[in-house]
């Protein structure tokens, strides 16, 4: 039993050695074979990972079957679908400048997301423990005094139960979220959303995701037919391959690539945006002049929304201030009218 314990825990640290696809691709757009960049970039750190690989090629294996096996979880992802309908080299590059595309706009949005709502969830948490804790022992000291605290009485509890429902309303909102982006509920939860317009900034963020990934494909040069074949393969991104099959299934309908985006599924100025590329014939300069759009208008919500979130908590911080404050300048009050 200790053996068997031993050997998965050496499979997974080999497994987890570094694996440098970004130095795989560029040996491959040079020239070399992949055994002959496993030579070129093998080092101390991941002598055991490219022996396994080795291995694996001499027993027969093919290159794209050991290079999904291997690469980073955050590349294989998309590798896996790629590597069915594209050669080793085109989907490995696709994959890295996807995975890099939605590592840099979640690294984005969460940066600007992250402080206001975890100060907002604090305030809420000290207020609670405040009005539990705190409150109770401040007034029993001024009840020495003999001062009506009927007045802090209510005002403590009217703090516990908004302070309680709030945090209450947040947790539920968290766990919908958990459970709507979950695989097996997202596509649901989804449509859901954008069919009945609730929280359009949701839509904007999976057209712009959407949007993303297929300039990726076009700037492989891959012709709009292939690269929604190869969005359709993204087991990974359940809301990527719907969006893809949907608008593969409009233009075999006989639409033009611009009323195949007209859906309600998508962002509705995106439509606007290809009604004018059609005009213009630049669907990739506004596909990105979209993209650019969509990121400043999603950051000028975030920033709306976060300081909103501040001003709560810091209307909060001050209010219970105030309200401590008046507590305890009670007996002063009593002692000067006496």
């Amino acid at each position: 039993m200790k053996t068997d314990i031993s050997i998965f825990r050496r499979q997974r640290r080999i497994l987890l050695e570094p694996f440098d696809c970004e130095g795989i691709l560029s040996l491959l757009n040079a020239g070399f074979s992949l055994r002959q960049c496993l030579h070129v970039l093998e080092d101390e750190r991941n002598t055991e990972c490219f022996a396994k690989m080795r291995s694996q090629l001499e027993n027969g294996e093919p290159g794209d079957r050991v290079m999904t096996d291997f690469c980073p979880d955050k590349y294989r992802r998309y590798l896996e679908g790629f590597i069915q309908v594209l050669p080793v080299k085109k989907a490995l590059g696709l994959s890295i400048r996807m995975a890099n595309a939605r590592q840099a706009s979640r690294k984005q949005y969460l940066s600007q997301a992250a402080y206001p709502l975890s100060m907002f969830l604090l305030m809420l948490c000290g207020c609670l423990l405040f009005s539990e804790f705190c409150f109770p022992a401040l007034l029993s000291m001024m009840e020495g005094f003999r001062i009506d605290l009927s007045f802090y009485s209510r005002i403590a509890s009217a703090v516990r139960l908004v302070s309680s429902s709030l945090l209450a309303f947040v947790i539920i909102v968290l766990i919908l979220t958990a459970v709507c982006t979950r695989r097996k509920y997202r596509i649901k939860a989804y449509c859901f959303i954008a069919s009945k317009g609730i929280l359009p900034v949701i839509r904007e963020y999976v057209s712009a995701r959407f949007i993303l990934f297929y300039t990726q494909c076009i700037e492989m040069d891959l012709h709009t037919m292939q690269s929604l074949q190869i969005l359709k393969s993204l087991d990974s991104q359940p809301l990527i391959r719907m969006l893809a099959a949907g608008m593969d299934e409009a233009l075999r309908d006989g639409n033009a690539f611009e009323e195949a985006m007209h859906s309600r599924y998508l962002d509705p100025s995106l439509y606007r945006f290809m009604r004018i590329a059609v005009h213009t014939e630049g669907a990739g300069n506004m596909m990105n002049s979209y993209l650019q759009m969509s990121s400043l208008r999603m950051q000028r919500k975030l920033k709306r929304y976060s300081e909103v979130i501040r001003l709560v908590s810091y209307a909060g911080v001050g209010v219970m201030l105030i309200i401590v404050y008046r507590i305890l300048m009670m007996p002063l009050s009593v002692l000067s009218d006496i």
